[in-house]
């Protein structure tokens, strides 16, 4: 550790002599150690040169404001990609500010923009050579070396679900394409269990199971067999090289790193990875004999300190950072994120040292002060790497807005640059690719559906609201019966929280049926009844969670408790009312839709009129839009306008401490505290009778178009209706957009494109 200071000391002896002239060169600042080097050469009579990167600008520089940070890095590739095509010989150069941090969402823009063949064809390699990103992640982080220690984990240790999730669906395990569906299915049963981790021995029973049933995951349950017969012989120690050995042995036998032939990047990771092996051997050394979970440990640790970047050809776009960058030159060049919150970089002073003491002796990172001079001299140096710089400043980052850094004092330009086409690109790539139309055509009705005994249709009363929102949602959903995958989460989900409040309710006023009884209770009686719902209903959504620890069953009830007590508080302010119904279950037909429709609760009023409420417990404020022709909060009106008696009022309760409250309509003022005499605005019903009717017929509508099979992919409002839903990669809506080169409606929706009418 101290070789380099014995030699400064060496050259200051004269016991090493020194060089006639020394030239240093791509060296931001200089460290004390490497000023104490410069003052000794130059005490022996070295000739020490210090070469400086060009600080005066040799152009134009302008500053353009992108919306946010993402249509930033999209609008610098599009920007490239006009470049090279005005001139292919044109080095260019992308400096991203924080670089690290955006190195993912980086790749994915310029590989949308620069190579759309690439992203089409997954084996157009050639297509891969126009951009390359100076950063080099750790080697742990590459998927080929990921999916190695994934295995290796396995031996000796409960894997959590979701890495378990990744190294079923993995193509670097032995016959991954062959059993890539069954392992899909596999994993999506394992899900379900809603278990946060899986103990090899559990997952090897599982596999075992799931192959015995028909399933073609033979091979897998091969490799959890093997993995489970070395786990049971790993007990004692063994030194570095001998567990590098068995770790290698481990990995071979499951097929690592699987059939299908290896990408360049992919090869070579895997040849640095074998390398790293041997290197880690040495550790012999030093380490003594050591246990599996040591060994592994060591392993990770090392393998996340060791960057590894593949080698690649020339490419005629870089993406670096700004130290990178510095003293380069380029025909043209984009310097991104450079807004107030990321440019100067803020001060990170050591925090194990006392802060006063590193701003005295100017270490890095110790002031703000220090910061703002760095990244004006290294900002200098970045305005003068070519002729041409284009600096952007998004006017959004991290969801609030930014201003641009006050060290970029430059005219401020417009530029608008139409996204890729990436099928033109593709027909003129010369790629061989055969095109075929497909006319659209209408799903088949629901004559011949599967139901149920009764004669309903799958789905429920979430066919009106998924047809309202998307007509393919509908029909994916209910007559293709796609479903999501299950997330994991080892707390409660918002369903399951949901589930647990309704039924906390339900008992509460079953024992408790009128606005009178609950008037009649004291403070501390209402809370002791509300604790007991509490515990039933805990008893059945609570406990059955084994993941659940003990503190956070009491935190969830006693948030329950808090929760359901304040709720009640809000229906003392009510008119008096008798408990109708709660949680009831009825079959409602709408044009030929047969549906079961669950009610949380009807209300009487002492006039004979029903108010019908429906719990939402979610962070979102509930607004019911029920005058929209697609009506997507379809369950109170579908109940409230299929002949039931005089309804007063249908609402929302809205069961969260944010929005405490009731949300919806009412014949007339009083009923629900809050809710006005409905009325209706200009071009929607008026009056609250000419609603209820306004509700069947858009019902009506709704179940005519899925009986009919209307399945286009159409939503309603591209933002809100895609984003909150889980089948893009069935509907493809974000493939429309990609192919047609559409860029999305400009909202910054996710994702992006048209919606025009006809089935995908």
């Amino acid at each position: 550790a101290s070789a380099r200071a014995r030699a400064v000391e060496s050259l200051r002896e004269g016991t090493v002599r020194a060089p006639a002239r020394v030239q240093l060169a791509g060296f931001e600042e200089l460290t004390p150690l490497q000023e104490a080097l410069v003052a000794a050469l130059r005490s022996r009579g070295s000739s020490v040169a210090i070469a400086r990167p060009r600080a005066e600008p040799r152009g134009r520089a302008v500053l353009v404001r992108p919306a946010d940070e993402r249509a930033e890095l999209e609008l610098a590739a599009r920007w490239c990609r006009r470049l090279l095509l005005e001139d292919s010989s044109r080095r260019l150069a992308v400096v991203v500010t924080n670089l690290a941090a955006r190195h993912a969402a980086v790749r994915m823009a310029f590989e949308e923009e620069l190579t759309p063949a690439a992203s089409l064809l997954p084996d157009a390699e050639s297509q891969r050579g126009l951009f390359e990103v100076s950063y080099a992640p750790p080697l742990r982080e590459r998927a080929v070396v990921a999916c190695a220690f994934s295995l290796l984990r396995m031996l000796g240790a409960d894997v959590s679900a979701e890495e378990t999730s990744r190294l079923l669906r993995s193509p670097f395990l032995a016959a991954a394409e062959r059993e890539q569906h069954a392992r899909a299915r596999f994993d999506a049963s394992l899900r379900r269990r809603r278990v946060s981790r899986y103990p090899l021995a559990w997952l090897d029973e599982q596999a075992r199971a799931e192959a015995a049933r028909g399933e073609d995951i033979a091979r897998l349950a091969a490799i959890t067999s093997l993995l489970a017969a070395e786990e049971r012989q790993l007990s004692g120690g063994r030194r570095a090289s001998a567990w590098c050995d068995r770790f290698r042995r481990v990995l071979a036998a499951a097929g690592w790193p699987g059939e299908r032939p290896l990408s360049s990047a992919e090869f070579q990771t895997v040849e640095r990875f074998q390398q790293f092996l041997a290197d880690f051997a040495a550790l012999d050394l030093v380490s003594g004999e050591i246990d599996a979970a040591a060994a592994l440990y060591h392993l990770e640790s090392a393998a996340s300190e060791v960057a590894f970047q593949p080698e690649g050809g020339s490419a005629p776009v870089e993406v670096m950072g700004p130290l990178e960058a510095a003293g380069l030159e380029f025909d043209a060049v984009w310097i991104a994120g450079m807004h107030a919150d990321a440019w100067p970089q803020r001060g990170q002073p050591h925090p194990l040292l006392p802060r006063e003491w590193q701003e005295a002796h100017g270490l890095p990172h110790a002031s703000a002060a220090r910061e703002h001079e760095r990244a004006a001299r290294l900002t200098a140096q970045l305005l003068a790497l070519a002729p041409e710089v284009v600096v952007s400043a998004p006017l959004e980052a991290d969801d609030h807005e930014t201003s641009s850094s006050p060290l970029v004092a430059l005219p401020a330009a417009a530029l608008e640059l139409a996204p890729a086409r990436p099928l033109a690109l593709l027909l003129e790539s010369g790629q061989k690719c055969v095109l075929e139309a497909l006319v659209p055509d209408p799903a088949p009705g629901i004559e011949h559906d599967r139901r149920d005994a009764a004669g309903r249709q799958r789905g429920g009363v979430r066919i009106f609201a998924d047809q309202a929102a998307c007509p393919f949602r509908a029909f994916a959903r209910h007559r293709l019966l796609a479903a999501p995958v299950e997330d994991f989460d080892e707390a409660l989900d918002a369903a399951e929280r949901g589930e647990f409040l309704h039924t906390s309710l339900e008992h509460f006023w079953r024992e408790c049926r009128s606005h009178r009884v609950l008037a009649a209770l004291s403070a501390a009686e209402r809370k002791e009844r509300v604790a007991r719902s509490v515990a039933q209903s805990a008893a059945r959504h609570l406990a059955p969670r084994r993941d659940l620890t003990p503190l956070v069953r009491r935190v969830e009830e006693r948030r329950c408790v808090e929760l359901l007590d304040a709720w009640l508080g809000r229906e003392l302010e009510r008119t008096p009312f008798e408990i109708r119904e709660l949680e009831s279950r009825h079959v409602i037909q709408r044009g030929g839709v047969r549906v079961e429709v669950r009610i949380d609760r009807v209300d009487r009023l002492p006039d004979g009129r029903l108010v019908f409420l429906d719990y939402k417990s979610g962070k979102k404020s509930p607004s019911p839009a029920w005058t929209e022709q697609r009506l997507e909060e379809a369950q109170l009106p579908l109940y409230a306008s299929s002949g039931q008696d005089s309804v007063a009022a249908v609402a929302i309760a809205a069961l969260h401490p944010k929005h405490l409250g009731f949300h919806g309509v009412a014949a007339r003022e009083g009923i629900l505290p809050g809710i006005p005499t409905y009325d209706g605005a200009e071009g929607e019903p008026r009056g609250f009778a000419e609603l209820v009717a306004f509700w069947y017929q858009s019902t009506l509508r709704l179940a005519e178009e899925f009986g009919a099979g209307h399945a286009a992919v159409d939503p309603k409002e591209l933002r809100n209706t895609c984003g909150e839903c889980d089948l893009h990669a069935l509907c493809r809506i974000g493939d429309r957009a990609f192919l047609d080169g559409g860029g999305g409606d400009g909202d910054g929706a996710e994702p992006g494109g048209t919606a025009e009418g006809g089935a995908p």
